[in-house]
C-alpha cells in the first residue's frame, strides 16, 4: 500500500487560495525573451480571460496580468497558464496594503478653528526635535537639503494642494510628478494625476511631508520641515479611496510593478514604499512574485528602494517576535526600515481645572473653551459599552452634553482608541482618555485616536497621562463629581514633552532576520513613532501617525541628503554609509541592554555623520554563521581613512539582545546574553587615504540551546581617535547550523519511554500502538506510523529502507532494548535495487525536497513498506529484517555526501 503522510502544523505546499490577500483567478504572466503580448494572445486564444494590466518594457518585464473566467483551483489555473508557449513565469496577483497603523492618527481641526489661534505665532516651541534625532538639523544648517534629488512614493493618492507641499503639481513644483493606476472608487485607470484628498489618502500626504514639507507660519500650519525639503517628489498612486479589505482598494502587486516601472522612467533616485504583504517569501506567497524582480532592476539601475519593515510586532515583552518581516521588506535588494519612538510627543497643550491645577492633554489643536467644560467621569472600565451608554444618556438628559467633556479611564488592557463610545447614543463633542498608571512602558506616553475614530469625527478625542490624569480624577472626586468640577481651556502654547520610550525601538516594528539565511532585517531605523506631518486639507492639514511607514520616508530623505552630497555613490555605498554611522539604541524593557539587531538593524540613522565622517567602513552589515563545515564566525571588513592625517583606530564589540525562536513560558523575547569578538589587531593606524582589511572571529554565547534556534547579534565598533564612531551590526544563529542536530532525539528506555524518532505498529486486535525499541516482529501488511521531528531548516529529508544488517554509519541509532539475545538476521527475498550513497538499499519510502520550516512535520504511515528503487519501480517489501534510515540534509550541505546529513538508523523490523 502506498505510504501516507500525516501532516501537522503548516505545510508550504498549501494552495495559494489560502493566501491572505490573493485575488481569486488573477495572475501575472511574464513572457520569455522574444515573445510579444500579441504572441501570447495568439497562443492563448482558447483561454477565456480578461486583461487587467500590460507590461511592455523589454529588459525589465514583458507580460500582462489577467483574470481567468474558468473557476478551476489556483494551482490548475497556474499550470494551464504556464503551459502556454512563450510563458516564462506565472505569479498570483496578491493584495498589498499600507502597514496597519499600530497607534491611531490624530488630525487637526478645520482651518476656521486653526485661523482663530493667532496667539500661537508667538509660541517659542521648537519643532526640530525629530530632525535632530537623525542629525538632519545640522545638515540643514549647512544647506544640505536634498537639492536635485528625486524621491518617489508608491502609496495612496496625495493632496498636493497642501501649502506645505508646494500647493500644486507638476514641473517646478515640490510634487513634481507621478502617476495614478486607480481612481477614487477603485476603477482601474492610468493617468498622470495622483491627486486624492479622501481620508484613505492621508498616508501618502503624510509620508511625502516627512520628506519634503516646508514650514508654515500660524495659522496656516506648523513650523516643521521635512528631512529633504529641496528634493523633488513623485507620487505613484496604487490605492483608491476604498477602505482596506474592500475589493476596489487596489494595491495589488501588478499595480506596484507598474508604479515601480514608472519611477524607473522618471529616473527617481530613491523610491519609498510604505506597504507590505504580511506573508513573507517563506510562506504560501511564491518566490516568483515579480515585485522582487522589479526591485532588483531598480537597484541595478541605481535607484534605491526603501521599504517599511512592517508593524506586526507586539508590545508584550514575552511574545514570539522573530522572523515576522513582511514582503517586500525581506527582499535583499531593498532597504528595510524599522521605527524608533519620537523623542518627544509633538503637540501637548495646557489647561486648568476648577481647583486651580494646571493639567496637560494631547491634541493637534487645542480646545478653545475658556468658559470651561463640565466633567463627567465614567467609573470603572473605560471600554465598558454599557457604562458609556449610561454616561452619555445621563449627561444628555441633564441638557449639558455639548458643554461636557466625558472622561474615561484607560489601562494597559483598554487603550484610548478602543473606547466603545456612543454606538447607540448621541455623539458627545468632547471625550478625554485619562490614562492610568500603566505597567507597560509603551503605554506610558501620550496617544491620540483617529480624528474620525468616534462618530465619524463628530466626537473629538484627547488623552491625558499621569500625573495629570491622576490629579484630574482626584480633584474631580474631591469637588463632588459631575456638576461641581470643570476644565478650562484657554492656552494656545504648544509643549513637546519627552516620551518614556523616546529614542528607543517602537514595539510595532516587525522583527527579522530573514528565515534560515540570517540576513539582517531591518537594516536601519529612523523616527517613526508619533510623527507630525501633513494631512489632506479636508482632514485639517496635519496629523500624527506612528508606524514603520513613517520611518521609511525619513530614511528616504536621509538617502536623498547623502546622494545630493555624493551623487556618484551607488545604492549599496550610500546604505553602508547610513548603516555604519547609525547609533544603536537600548531596549525599553531593559535599558542596560542594546535592543536586538533583529529589531533595530544598524540603529538610529545619523545623516550628519554619514556625510561628514572622515572614516569609512564596509560592509554595512554582517551575518555571523558557518564559514564552512568546520569554521564559524569569521568575518572581515574594510576600514578606510579619508581624512587628512594619520588616524588611530580601536576595535571593540557590543552585544545586543539575544532571542530564542522557541520561547519558554514567560521568557522575555530579548535577553542580555551576548557573544564576544576576537580581534587579532585591536588597535591600528591608517595613513591618509589608506585602507586595510580586518579579520575577526565572533563567538556565540555558550548558554545558547540550538534546539530553540536562537539568534544573537551585536555591533563591531570601529572607533577613530577623532571623528564619528562607526559600527557594523551583525546577526546570526547562536550555534553552528551545519553541525547542530537536525533530528529530535530522545533515548528510549525499558520503562516505557518510546523515544524519538519512533516507529510504531498497530495491534489488529485492540488497535493499540506498540513501539519498536529494538526488535519487533509483525505481519508484512501491518499498519505502521512514525514520529520524525526536525528542529532545523532543511532542503531535503528522506526515509529509506535498508537491510537490518547494513553497515551504513549514522549520527544516532535506534534502541536495541528488545533485541533477542539469540537474534539471527533474516534476509529478504526482495532485490536491493537502490543505493543510498555507497550502501545497498531496498528503496526510498519517503522524500521531501525544497526549503522547509522546522515546524513542517510529515509522519510516514501506511500498511506495508512500499518503496521506490533507483529505476523508479515501486514494490511492497516481503518478509525479512529491515531498518529505517531517516536522514536530514544539513543547511549548506551537499546532497551527495553522507556526512552532510543528520541521520538516524532505526531498530530492527521483522516482517513475516
Amino acid at each position: 500500500m502506498p505510504v501516507l503522510f500525516y501532516t501537522l502544523f503548516l505545510l508550504f505546499s498549501w494552495s495559494l487560495c489560502t493566501t491572505a490577500g490573493a485575488v481569486t483567478g488573477a495572475f501575472i504572466i511574464e513572457l520569455a525573451d522574444g515573445f510579444s503580448l500579441q504572441s501570447f494572445h495568439d497562443n492563448a486564444k482558447d483561454l477565456k480571460y480578461t486583461i487587467r494590466h500590460t507590461f511592455d518594457k523589454p529588459g525589465i518585464f514583458v507580460g500582462l496580468s489577467v483574470t481567468l473566467s474558468e473557476r478551476d483551483s489556483p494551482s490548475d489555473q497556474e499550470e494551464r497558464l504556464a503551459s502556454i508557449p512563450g510563458v516564462n513565469t506565472v505569479s498570483q496577483v496578491v493584495q498589498y496594503e499600507v502597514p496597519v497603523e499600530p497607534v491611531k492618527q490624530v488630525s487637526s481641526l478645520d482651518h476656521q478653528v486653526a485661523r482663530s489661534l493667532m496667539k500661537r505665532q508667538d509660541d517659542p516651541g521648537n519643532f526640530d526635535f525629530t530632525l535632530a534625532m537623525g542629525g538632519v538639523d545640522k545638515l540643514h544648517e549647512v544647506n544640505i537639503k536634498g537639492n536635485g534629488i528625486k524621491v518617489g512614493f508608491v502609496d495612496t493618492g496625495i493632496d498636493y494642494n497642501h501649502p506645505a507641499l508646494g500647493a500644486g503639481y507638476g514641473p517646478g513644483k515640490k510634487i513634481a510628478g507621478g502617476y495614478t493606476f486607480i481612481a477614487d472608487d477603485g476603477t482601474l485607470v492610468e493617468g498622470p494625476d495622483p491627486f486624492a484628498n479622501c481620508s484613505e489618502a492621508h498616508h501618502a500626504t503624510h509620508v511625502a511631508g516627512i520628506v519634503g514639507m516646508e514650514p508654515l507660519e500660524f495659522p496656516e500650519g506648523f513650523p516643521i520641515t521635512g528631512v529633504a525639503p529641496e528634493a523633488s517628489l513623485y507620487v505613484y498612486r496604487v490605492f483608491s479611496c476604498q477602505s482596506p479589505g474592500n475589493g476596489g482598494r487596489g494595491g495589488t502587486n501588478e499595480m506596484i510593478m507598474k508604479a515601480m516601472m514608472k519611477a524607473l522612467d522618471d529616473q527617481v533616485d530613491i523610491l519609498s514604499m510604505s506597504l507590505s504583504l504580511n506573508d513573507g517569501q517563506v510562506s504560501p506567497i511564491p518566490k516568483s512574485d515579480p515585485v522582487a524582480g522589479i526591485a532588483q532592476k531598480l537597484h541595478d539601475a541605481g535607484i534605491a528602494v526603501s521599504v517599511a519593515m512592517g508593524n506586526t510586532g507586539s508590545p508584550n515583552a514575552y511574545s514570539h517576535e522573530l522572523h515576522t518581516q513582511t514582503l517586500p521588506s525581506e527582499l535583499s535588494t531593498v532597504i528595510s526600515v524599522g521605527s524608533i519612538a519620537n523623542i518627544r510627543f509633538p503637540l501637548v497643550y495646557s489647561n486648568t481645572d476648577s481647583s486651580g491645577a494646571e493639567l496637560h492633554y494631547a491634541s493637534i489643536w487645542p480646545i478653545n473653551r475658556p468658559d470651561g467644560l463640565d466633567v463627567y467621569v465614567i467609573e470603572g472600565d473605560g471600554c465598558d459599552s454599557s457604562a458609556w451608554e449610561n454616561a452619555v444618556n445621563f449627561v444628555q438628559a441633564n441638557g449639558t452634553l455639548n458643554n461636557t467633556i466625558i472622561v474615561y479611564q484607560t489601562t494597559d488592557s483598554c487603550r484610548p482608541q478602543e473606547a466603545p463610545c456612543c454606538r447607540e447614543t448621541a455623539a458627545p463633542p468632547y471625550i478625554l482618555a485619562a490614562d492610568g498608571n500603566n505597567t507597560n512602558v509603551y503605554n506610558m506616553d501620550y496617544e491620540s485616536p483617529l480624528p474620525d475614530r468616534f462618530n465619524d469625527g463628530a466626537t473629538k478625542a484627547y488623552t491625558m497621562i499621569p500625573p495629570d490624569s491622576v490629579t484630574l480624577l482626584s480633584n474631580y472626586q474631591a469637588a463632588g463629581g459631575f456638576g461641581n468640577y470643570k476644565l478650562f481651556f484657554s492656552s494656545n502654547n504648544t509643549l513637546h514633552p519627552k516620551q518614556r520610550v523616546g529614542g528607543e525601538p517602537d514595539w510595532f516594528t516587525s522583527y527579522g532576520p530573514i528565515w534560515h539565511t540570517y540576513e539582517l532585517k531591518p537594516q536601519i531605523s529612523a523616527p517613526g513613532g508619533h510623527i507630525l506631518s501633513t494631512f489632506p486639507l479636508p482632514l485639517g492639514g496635519y496629523g500624527i501617525i506612528s508606524g514603520t511607514s513613517m520611518a521609511t520616508p525619513y530614511i528616504a530623505g536621509c538617502y536623498a541628503l547623502v546622494k545630493s552630497r555624493f551623487p556618484t555613490l551607488s545604492v549599496d555605498e550610500i546604505l553602508v554609509l547610513l548603516q555604519t554611522t547609525a547609533s544603536p539604541v537600548t531596549w525599553p524593557y531593559n535599558e542596560a541592554m542594546l535592543a536586538t539587531t533583529a529589531q533595530q538593524g544598524a540603529g538610529l540613522v545619523n545623516a550628519y555623520d554619514a556625510i561628514m565622517a572622515q572614516s569609512r567602513v564596509s560592509p554595512g552589515q554582517l551575518v555571523v554563521s558557518d564559514n564552512n563545515r568546520t569554521t564559524f564566525g569569521v568575518v572581515n571588513f574594510t576600514v578606510e581613512n579619508r581624512g587628512d592625517s594619520t588616524q588611530t583606530y580601536t576595535l571593540g564589540h557590543r552585544g545586543a539582545g539575544f532571542i530564542n525562536d522557541l520561547l519558554n513560558f514567560m521568557e522575555m523575547v530579548q535577553r542580555p546574553v551576548y557573544g564576544s569578538a576576537d580581534f587579532p589587531t585591536p588597535t591600528f593606524d591608517l595613513a591618509p587615504g589608506a585602507a586595510t582589511q580586518i579579520f575577526a572571529t565572533v563567538i556565540p554565547p555558550a548558554e545558547a540551546d540550538a534546539q530553540k534556534r536562537p539568534i544573537f547579534g551585536g555591533y563591531i565598533d570601529i572607533v577613530p581617535a577623532t571623528g564619528a564612531n562607526l559600527s557594523i551590526p551583525y546577526s546570526g544563529p547562536a550555534f553552528s547550523p551545519f553541525n547542530t542536530d537536525y533530528i529530535t532525539y530522545i533515548p528510549a528506555d525499558a520503562n516505557g519511554e518510546r523515544g524519538q524518532p519512533a516507529i510504531y505498529f498497530v495491534n489488529d486486535t485492540n488497535g493499540e500502538r506498540f513501539y519498536d525499541i529494538g526488535f519487533v516482529e509483525v505481519n508484512r501488511t501491518a499498519q505502521y506510523g512514525s514520529l520524525l521531528n526536525r528542529i532545523q531548516w532543511t532542503t531535503l529529508w528522506r526515509v529509506d529502507i535498508l537491510p537490518a544488517n547494513t553497515t551504513i554509519p549514522a549520527h544516532r541509532y535506534g534502541a536495541n532494548i528488545t533485541v533477542p539475545g539469540d537474534y539471527v538476521y533474516e534476509g529478504s527475498a526482495d532485490p536491493l535495487a537502490a543505493r543510498l550513497f555507497s550502501y545497498t538499499s531496498y528503496g526510498n519510502l519517503f522524500t521531501r525536497t525544497g526549503l522547509e520550516d522546522p515546524g513542517t512535520r510529515v509522519f510516514p504511515s501506511g500498511s506495508g513498506f512500499t518503496v521506490t528503487d533507483d529505476a523508479g519501480q515501486q514494490r511492497t517489501l516481503g518478509p525479512g529484517d529491515y531498518r529505517w534510515y531517516f536522514s536530514v540534509l544539513r543547511m549548506g550541505g551537499d546532497p551527495g555526501q553522507l556526512g552532510d546529513y543528520d541521520s538516524w538508523l532505526g531498530p530492527i523490523i521483522r516482517f513475516t
